[in-house]
């Protein structure tokens, strides 16, 4: 078999994403990059004065194009299209949108516009670099507040969880209170208006010994209500924990159980960019051995790392 060059055709391109959705599907169960892109378009009768060009990326809003013709920029037209996307990415679900931009393209106009830069790449001719910008939309598409935990929290949370059959004794979130006035522990709780919809706490030395040797700080016990999950709540808490966290600590971890249960924690983890510890499974925080046996219960977790800085 010999390798030949030549040039991409739409052919081959059609072939070699039928293949990329097989191999998804077969992982995850979906194809997340099904759907074709679209555009938003500003015209002058036919002319085209600019568009945007998006598309849903697994879950979330791929900005793959935005372009205004020269004669219309600085007129507010590229924020406007902008606006259109982002209203579009809210409607769908999406917690968070994304562009890829060079540095004598529109860097600075995305990160006016909220965007922040997750990776740059250096090196390119005539000292050029290339830029990764997320842009987080929860605090955006509804009025979320998240704060420290009160007294006055503990009875709403208990009531609220208890309506949906997930009891949480009152005496936990006791324990929580006094570790956080003792700063052993950060406790947060999400609020949507006066609705509680969540909470989570950052354990600052955890019971898994590798975390504790290594000094990392431990997620545990985030949960949103369930007529509140897959609204980017629990991104936005944990977005907050791993802010609080970066400021003293280049690592944070978390522990996730195996069950079924635990899937959308465990695909909410992998999309922030959480990876396995590389340290196996433990039971009670002790290491399962080849060849034992463990019940399958919230004890039995699989750890995750997350590096901050």
């Amino acid at each position: 078999m010999q390798i030949h060059q030549s040039t991409l055709t739409p052919e081959l391109t059609t072939k070699i994403f039928e293949e990329f959705s097989k191999a998804a599907i077969k992982a995850t169960g979906i194809d997340g990059l099904s759907e074709k892109a679209i555009t938003f378009e500003k015209r002058d009768g036919k002319n085209l004065i600019g568009c945007i060009v998006v598309q849903m990326f697994w879950g979330q809003l791929h900005i793959k194009y935005l372009f205004v013709q020269e004669q219309y920029r600085s007129q507010g037209i590229a924020t406007e299209l902008m606006k259109h996307a982002v209203e579009f990415a809210q409607s769908r679900g999406c917690t968070f949108a994304f562009v890829e931009t060079m540095n004598f393209q529109a860097l600075e106009f995305y990160q006016k516009l909220g965007f922040n830069v997750e990776l740059s790449r250096y090196g390119y001719n005539k000292g050029s670099s290339f830029h990764y910008l997320k842009r987080d939309l929860i605090s955006a598409a509804r009025p979320l507040t998240i704060r420290p935990l009160t007294q006055s929290d503990i009875s709403i949370i208990v009531s609220q969880f208890s309506q949906h059959n997930w009891p949480k004794p009152g005496s936990t979130f006791e324990t929580y209170l006094k570790e956080q006035h003792a700063q052993d522990r950060l406790v947060w709780v999400a609020y949507d208006k006066d609705q509680f919809v969540g909470y989570a706490t950052l354990k600052w030395q955890s019971k898994y010994e590798p975390f504790r040797i290594k000094n990392i700080p431990e997620i545990m016990d985030l949960n949103v209500l369930p007529p509140f999950q897959g609204q980017g709540i629990g991104s936005a808490l944990l977005k907050t924990a791993e802010k609080a966290a970066c400021k003293t600590h280049p690592i944070i971890g978390i522990g996730v159980g195996l069950y079924a249960g635990y899937g959308n924690a465990q695909k909410l983890y992998i999309r922030h960019g959480y990876v396995p510890d590389g340290n196996g499974i433990t039971y009670n925080y002790q290491p399962v051995e080849p060849g034992t046996n463990a019940l399958v219960n919230d004890d039995l977790v699989l750890w995750f790392i997350k590096r901050l800085k």
